[in-house]
């Protein structure tokens, strides 16, 4: 099945045989199209995939997050702290948002660098300036103490 047949988009083949639709299907492909296709066909079942897809996503993903008066718009990456606006930068709302998400979890440091940086090779200084940033936007807003330390461990959203 020339290696699509677990791909969520239509696996496009030369094979049109009922067994071999059967076995893609079976294998978990959403859909299938055999070749020679009309690029117009292939694109709208493209299309109709991600609709699909996206439409999971979405359901199952939460947009807000609100803790402690803190409100977290992750779709529109903004923050207000008691309907204040905050601004922040790339890094620093990325840093909130992984800490919201787990509030009552503490993160290491080794879990918040690869949560906001991905494979990153700096220093912890870094994330200490980061999240000190953090916390002088959120509190002069009126908002709590974010990134609580919990020495030896990590940090978590809030105390």
């Amino acid at each position: 099945m020339e290696g699509c047949a677990s791909a969520r988009v239509p696996p496009l083949t030369s094979r049109a045989d009922d067994i071999d639709q059967l076995i893609g299907f079976s294998t978990g492909a959403d859909d299938y199209l055999v070749k020679p296709a009309n690029p117009r066909l292939l694109l709208a079942r493209v299309a109709a995939v991600l609709r699909r897809t996206d439409g999971r996503r979405r359901a199952q993903e939460p947009t807000q997050v609100t803790l402690d008066g803190v409100r977290i718009d992750l779709e529109r990456r903004s923050v207000t702290v008691n309907d204040t606006p905050v601004d922040l930068t790339r890094i620093q709302f990325d840093l909130l948002a992984v800490l919201a998400e787990n509030p009552q979890r503490v993160l290491t440091r080794g879990q918040l660098v690869e949560r906001v940086w991905g494979d990153w090779f700096g220093d912890d200084h870094h994330l200490d300036v980061h999240l000190s940033r953090l916390r002088q936007r959120i509190s002069a807003a009126g908002g709590p103490r974010v990134a609580h330390a919990v020495r030896g461990v990590g940090f978590r959203f809030v105390d």
